[in-house]
């Protein structure tokens, strides 16, 4: 019995130290575990701080690009408008234009009228 109690003996303290080995892989492992959910963390704290920087960068380029849109579209609006006033005053030199046609017209009538006139008090004359 000696030898079966040894041997007993022997195997609970072969149990107990597999216990033991099982135990500290299980803390080794559940180190590991939190060590993993800590860089994890680290890492989402990381991101939602790029994250939000690149929110933040996302307004300020949205309010620049708003900011030269209005601009864009009053140069447009701009633009317009002296496009029209040109249009405008072209058509108004182009009036002028046919009226001083107009004119030039009859002063040449009235100078062949004149000159006929003058040949005829000539001719009549002599």
């Amino acid at each position: 019995m000696a030898t079966s109690t040894h041997h007993f003996t022997k195997e609970i303290n072969s149990l107990r130290a597999k216990v033991r080995d099982i135990e500290a892989e299980r803390l080794a492992d559940h180190n590991r575990e939190r060590e993993a959910q800590a860089a994890d963390a680290a890492r989402r704290r990381r991101l939602d701080g790029t994250l939000k920087q690149l929110q933040e960068d996302v307004r300020a380029t949205r309010c620049r690009c708003a900011g030269h849109d209005a601009d864009a579209r009053e140069q447009l609006e701009l633009a317009v408008r002296d496009k029209e006033q040109a249009e405008r005053r072209a058509e108004r030199a182009e009036a002028q234009v046919e009226e001083l046609l107009g004119l030039v017209a009859v002063a040449v009538e009235l100078g062949v009228i004149r000159s006929g006139s003058l040949r005829l008090l000539r001719e009549s004359s002599w």
